[in-house]
Order: structure tokens, then C-alpha cells, then sequence
């Protein structure tokens, strides 16, 4: 990323997956070091990085059977997040690891996804940035605070 790189966020983190296909895999990007994931389409330049052990698994085998059933479920865990913002290309870059900590529902809320109908609840956020993509949808991330 270039000089403008700032970081939005590094610590532990619940997350939530929202939308149907909400993530485009990056292909290939199945590599012993983890999954590349774009929000909504890679133009969006919302990229995660998953490195936590289960969603990888679970991802793999979801791309060789070609079904995804409870994938959202084992995507949706607890993480230690590092969240890179880049204000020149308004470009967000997530790195998500294995939390190795009990897991804690006072953690902040990394919130990411696809908006049906463009319609985002009325929530407290620490930050949130929308990239559209078509009439009806929106690919976002955010960060709620902790409850």
C-alpha cells in the first residue's frame, strides 16, 4: 500500500459476515498461508486476508464440493484483526488470525459484507466505508464498539 497507509484497528475482534456472496475468493489464492477474500467484487478493494485455521479448512472444502453450507458459521469467529486503511485509493486490507485468548463477547464488532436494497441499520460505529456495486447492493465494513 502506498504512504498514506493507516492503521484503522489491531486486536481481538467478533466477526460478522453478512449478505449472500459476500466474499469473492481471490483464485489462487488457496495457499498454506491462508485465503484472499474481496467483499462484494475485487473492484471494491476491500481484501481479507484469512489466516485462522478453521475458516480456512472450511473454505477449502467448500470450493472442492462446490457447496458452502455453514461455511458463514465457521467464517463468523471470533479473530485477531489487523485493519489497514489506505485514504489515496480509499482501500481497506483485513488480516484476520487465530485468536489465542478466551474468547470474549466484550470484543468490538468487525462487521463486513454486502447491503441488500442499500440499507445499513441506524448502529454506533467506530468507522464504516461503503463501496457500491450495483443499484441494489453496497459492500461495507465496519467496526462497532464494544458492547
Amino acid at each position: 500500500m502506498s504512504d498514506q497507509n493507516v492503521p484503522l484497528f489491531e486486536g481481538p475482534v467478533r466477526v460478522y459476515l453478512q449478505g449472500q456472496n459476500a466474499l469473492c475468493l481471490k483464485v489462487p489464492s488457496l495457499l498454506d498461508q491462508g485465503v484472499l477474500y474481496h467483499i462484494g467484487q475485487e473492484n471494491t478493494e476491500l481484501s481479507i486476508h484469512d489466516f485462522r485455521s478453521q475458516p480456512v479448512k472450511s473454505a477449502k472444502e467448500a470450493i472442492i464440493k462446490q457447496y458452502q453450507n455453514g461455511f458463514a458459521s465457521t467464517f463468523n469467529q471470533h479473530a485477531w484483526a489487523q485493519i489497514r486503511y489506505d485514504h489515496s485509493t480509499e482501500k481497506i486490507e483485513i488480516d484476520l488470525r487465530d485468536l489465542h485468548e478466551p474468547s470474549n463477547s466484550e470484543y468490538p464488532l468487525l462487521w463486513l459484507g454486502i447491503l441488500e436494497d442499500n440499507i445499513m441499520p441506524d448502529y454506533d460505529v467506530e468507522w464504516e466505508v461503503f463501496k457500491p456495486l450495483d443499484s441494489g447492493q453496497t459492500a461495507f465494513v465496519s467496526l462497532l464498539p464494544s458492547p
